[in-house]
């Protein structure tokens, strides 16, 4: 049960919003909205997300340990004067060839750019004893980047699989530069999440009748389904919640994850639209 307190009836936003009570259930510490809302806030600013992600992420997941030898870092993927989102990925303590991404052979963009490859890079797909650093644009294949998740060891709670999801989504939680925060995904961690939404709507343009709509069908939704929860069936846990992006609409994600040993493996991530929106502001 999400709001320990509540009533196990379907609890909908237009029936909880302005109330007192469902704001003291949705703060309450320990809950995995509140957790997940301290570990998003907590990652690295784009000034200091460079450095190794390992000193800044790991300390924030309690049931968490990397396996022996490797760390945890990022690079840049985009354009420097466009955009560009932060790919997490994890190498060798002792790795010093870099490596350079092949490029799309069907790449096609109007931003396109021939880059310069300057020094000995490694090539072909990659290995954990490369070194992936500065940028690299849209037009590299980076898809033998592995998941970052295989290296970790997780305990198979709810803490862990949480912690499980972050590992496997860190990318989207990273910073985004300029035109990549057009996929950028704010997570709905209570009913707070959801009056900041409403507000980011409003200053949005739309007409009055668009605006309550939009809201009107936020609010018909079963809150349950939104706020973040695990499920655990023995070897197998799925793991809940819902994000907004300004350019698409109200989704939500259900993550489906195995343990391994003593590692958690995501088997699959689904999103589906609740409430479809596409915002008119520009970046």
């Amino acid at each position: 049960m999400i709001l320990e307190d509540a009533s196990k009836d379907k609890i909908e936003l237009g029936d909880i919003i302005n109330t007192k009570i469902a704001y003291s259930l949705l703060s309450k510490k320990g809950l995995l909205g509140t957790r997940l809302e301290i570990i998003i806030n907590a990652v690295p600013s784009i000034d200091d997300v460079e450095t190794k992600l390992s000193d800044a992420i790991i300390p924030l997941l309690s049931t968490t340990k990397l396996m022996d030898g490797y760390e945890l870092a990022s690079f840049k993927y985009g354009v420097d004067d466009f955009g560009y989102e932060y790919i997490p990925y994890v190498r060798k303590c002792n790795a010093l060839t870099q490596w350079c991404p092949p490029e799309k052979t069907d790449y096609k963009s109007c931003i396109r750019k021939e880059r310069l490859v300057i020094g000995d890079y490694a090539t072909g797909e990659y290995k954990d004893e490369y070194l992936i650093e500065g940028i690299w644009g849209y037009e590299r294949d980076i898809s033998s980047v592995p998941s970052i998740l295989p290296y970790f060891e997780l305990t198979f709670s709810e803490e862990g699989v949480l912690e499980a999801w972050i590992l496997y989504n860190l990318r989207e939680l990273l910073p985004r530069y300029w035109h990549a925060n057009y996929g950028a995904k704010d997570f709905i961690y209570g009913i707070e999440t959801i009056k900041l939404m409403n507000r980011q709507i409003e200053l949005e343009g739309l007409d009055e009748m668009e605006r309550n709509s939009i809201k009107d069908a936020v609010r018909s939704l079963d809150f349950n389904e939104l706020a973040p929860h695990v499920t655990i069936n023995g070897d197998t846990a799925t793991f809940t919640c819902a994000y907004w992006n300004q350019f698409s609409g109200l989704y939500k994600m259900e993550t489906i994850f195995e343990r391994v040993g003593s590692h958690i493996h995501c088997v699959s991530q689904n999103k589906t639209c609740l409430v479809p929106h596409r915002s008119s502001i520009m970046y």
